[in-house]
């Protein structure tokens, strides 16, 4: 019968450089293997790299750990992003050679995603007695240096390998370490399961594996695959051969399900509450700026938008929140942390409140020593806010009529063309561009395009001599 009694389960993703020895410390560590894990695929094996998200897990002081075995290669970089979703803390593997181009990315995208990192040396048994126990500590002095720049100047770099003693042992006991609490989970709220595989198993029909990220999912329930709008039903719930009736958010699952004609196309995609979740082609989000990011970031910029188990490509609006509107940043070098995004996406996806969002430029060559990832942050809204540009009009002041009034010109050839700026606030500068006073636009003054200035505040008439009158006029976009 199935039960619920299953171990705390905690996601742990394992990045680091091609060739680091990912997959080979997983299979060291693990005592549960899944259906995706290893490189077990016929693509991954004739290349000798990992080309997809593999899972396994083992446990320690009765917590269950998931390991997501992520690809190295730099051009998968994207099925890196897929895994950031999900994991409650990473391992940053690093071979011999040390920090390399793809560890420093895979750094810098642990740094957005994770407060929680162990470095684990791999391969070490490549070093020869007897400088191998000085090597290692050179390579950790290297590490050090490196991490020093990072918020994880204190995290543990611990060799390991099947090939030295007590090296297994020591790893296990830091990684145990490593979440020392247990990680916040909320079974409430709206159910989503981020689904990576979906097949078919002989005698038990279509299978889909995946994480849940919100709420809790039960047999019996309906379920809608959000990317094709079509629904299924829970038959079945396990994770790593345990049965279970229910499962909760950050919980690693295999769903046996009911009611699909096929299981072609059904990967990389979300599962949710019939019609609680719809594709959408814009959202809202804040924004962090990764700072070892070199190309401008501009509004009107495309770039890659990666959300839950989506990548697509979308264009930035950078804006000031103002009430129900934005004011249009021109970069995001221009204001401070509190910036907005407006993202418009090529591609529909599902995003919902609160779902990280990591963007990058993935066109980049990836051999380039140079950060691929730009922006992180969290969705906040759906559609497109208002946004506005200020747009500045001047005239000047012609004559002083008293200390509270002023006659102006410039603004437009004739009387009735005065008539959009009555009642609008302008600013009195200097010839120096500087502030000098603040009035409005009253009523026109003639039929010539004259109009009359009354002061906010009295002014000695000295004050005004060619002085310039400006209007700041919203404009949305």
């Amino acid at each position: 019968m199935p039960t619920h009694a299953v171990p705390e389960n905690i996601n742990i993703g394992l990045l680091g450089h091609v060739d680091a020895g990912k997959t080979t410390l997983a299979r060291l560590l693990s005592t549960h293997a899944s259906t995706a894990c290893f490189d077990k695929s016929p693509q991954s094996q004739s290349r000798g790299i990992t080309l997809d998200l593999g899972f396994s897990s083992l446990s320690i002081s009765s917590r269950q750990f998931t390991l997501v075995d992520c690809p190295g290669h730099a051009t998968l970089l994207r099925t890196v992003l897929c895994a950031s979703a999900i994991i409650d803390a990473v391992v940053l593997v690093v071979g011999p050679e040390g920090i390399q181009t793809q560890t420093a990315e895979c750094l810098v995208l642990a740094e957005c995603t994770t407060e929680r990192l162990l470095v684990a040396l791999t391969k070490m048994d490549l070093f020869t007695e007897p400088d191998r126990s000085k090597k290692i500590e050179e390579l950790k002095t290297k590490i050090g240096k490196v991490l020093a720049a990072t918020k994880f100047k204190e995290v543990q770099v611990i060799p390991v390998s099947p090939y030295i003693e007590d090296t297994k042992e020591q790893f296990l006991v830091a990684l145990d370490r490593l979440v020392p609490g247990s990680p916040l989970r909320d079974p409430s709220g709206t159910a989503l399961v981020a689904v990576d595989h979906c097949f078919t198993v002989k005698g038990h029909g279509p299978v889909m594996t995946g994480t849940v990220l919100q709420g809790t999912i039960s047999i019996g329930d309906k379920l809608e695959i959000c990317s094709l709008q079509t629904t299924c039903k829970i038959k079945t719930i396990q994770s790593y051969k345990r049965s279970m009736n229910s499962a909760m958010q950050g919980d690693r699952v295999g769903l046996g399900v009911t009611g699909l004609v096929s299981v072609d196309g059904i990967e990389r995609t979300l599962l949710s509450i019939p019609g609680h979740q719809r594709p959408i082609d814009s959202f809202v989000m804040t924004a962090r700026p990764i700072k070892y990011y070199k190309h401008p970031l501009i509004s009107g910029v495309k770039l890659h938008v990666s959300v839950l188990h989506q990548t697509t490509t979308g264009t930035l609006t950078f804006y000031r929140a103002s009430g129900e509107e934005g004011e249009f940043i021109n970069t995001i070098e221009d204001c401070s942390s509190d910036v907005k995004v407006l993202v418009q996406l090529t591609m529909r996806v599902i995003a919902p409140p609160g779902s990280a969002v990591l963007v990058s430029k993935l066109d980049d060559d990836p051999k380039a020593k140079s950060c691929r990832l730009a922006l992180y942050g969290h969705v906040t809204g759906m559609g497109e806010p208002k946004i506005f540009r200020w747009k500045y009009k001047r005239g000047m002041v012609q004559r002083v009529v008293d200390d509270r009034r002023l006659i102006g010109y410039g603004l437009c050839p004739t009387s009735a063309g005065l008539q959009r700026f009555l009642g609008m606030e302008c600013h009195i500068l200097a010839q120096d561009g500087s502030y000098i006073s603040t009035g409005r636009i009253q009523s026109p003054f003639g039929t010539t395009g004259k109009f009359n200035i009354s002061l906010d505040h009295p002014s000695r008439a000295g004050d005004y001599s060619n002085s310039i009158v400006e209007l700041r006029i919203k404009t949305f976009i």
